[in-house]
């Protein structure tokens, strides 16, 4: 049994000849393929400086946390109170949050208020200025 080879140029089926490849649609092609790899090394290049910017960030991030364990005086916040461990009394007691501090819920209970056209949240004597993180909101203590 014998195999014939079969040519992959495409017949013109009316004439039932051979077309030799268009040498425009071989250019359109070098063309197309040019373009890609001018977007590949242009994509290339942004993530090779996002990852830059990245361990940049990084590295500000972690002295930031640094800094921020070395402040930490140990507040637990719990439905809206804010404790902090007594070595001298052996347990929690609660105490009122120093400005700056941020939670990422506020309790049942806390009322809208506008003082000097900025909402707050009120609960209990603490005021809370809502800020958005990303898409999550968080409250921070704020003075009044």
């Amino acid at each position: 049994m014998t195999r014939t080879r079969v040519s992959k140029l495409p017949i013109d089926r009316q004439r039932n000849e051979w077309q030799k490849p268009d040498a425009s649609r071989a250019k359109g092609s070098q063309e197309k393929n040019a373009q890609r790899k001018a977007q590949r090394a242009e994509r290339d290049q942004q993530v090779k400086e996002g990852r830059q910017q990245y361990a940049a960030n990084k590295q500000d991030i972690r002295s930031d946390r640094k800094k921020a364990a070395e402040e930490d005086e140990g507040y637990c916040y719990f439905q809206g109170a804010f404790f902090i461990y007594d070595d001298s009394a052996d347990q929690y007691v609660v105490v009122e949050p120093p400005a700056g501090t941020s939670v990422t819920y506020l309790p049942p209970g806390y009322e809208e208020v506008t003082i000097a056209g900025t909402q707050y949240m009120k609960l209990g004597g603490t005021y809370y200025r809502p800020y958005y993180e990303g898409d999550e909101i968080t409250y921070v203590v704020s003075e009044v």
